[in-house]
């Protein structure tokens, strides 16, 4: 399609304003897409889109992750959002193991959803109150404790 063309030679600014695209673009299968796609959804300043961003917080792609981080500091206009490094891996050692990576990741997701989830719960707009999302947002932050 013509949007994932846009996505694929990097013209990232013709995707702003196309919610519905970016919407269905942060579902597909190739991890670039979607972090694309969620960059285009930081860059539109809507706090209901956010929600997209909070999902991408658990991608199993680090990109996508720390694009989403990304995406939410720029909505939030919060550049330095919780004092969260950029990169999970940040201060691992070079040599260190997957399985020392891997914990670095986790820790750095859990606390991201934790701080991002908290935030949004207390910003998100009114009409997206007490909706399935919401509910299922509440639920996750409860498994981080």
């Amino acid at each position: 399609t013509e949007i994932v063309q846009q996505i694929q030679l990097g013209d990232k600014q013709t995707l702003i304003g196309q919610t519905d695209k970016l919407v269905g673009l942060v579902k597909q299968p190739n991890p670039e897409i979607r972090r694309t796609a969620i960059w285009a959804i930081g860059r539109t300043g809507d706090l209901s889109l956010a929600r997209y961003a909070i999902l991408g917080l658990d991608d199993p792609d680090n990109n996508v992750m720390i694009e989403s981080h990304l995406a939410l500091c720029w909505t939030a206009r919060k550049p330095n959002a919780f004092k969260l490094p950029i990169d999970p891996l940040e201060g691992i050692a070079a040599d260190a193991g997957p399985d020392q990576k891997a914990a670095a990741i986790d820790s750095w997701r859990r606390q991201a959803l934790r701080l991002w989830g908290e935030w949004y719960l207390r910003n998100r707009p009114y009409q997206e109150r007490g909706d399935e999302f919401e509910t299922n947002l509440r639920n996750r932050l409860l498994e981080l404790k």
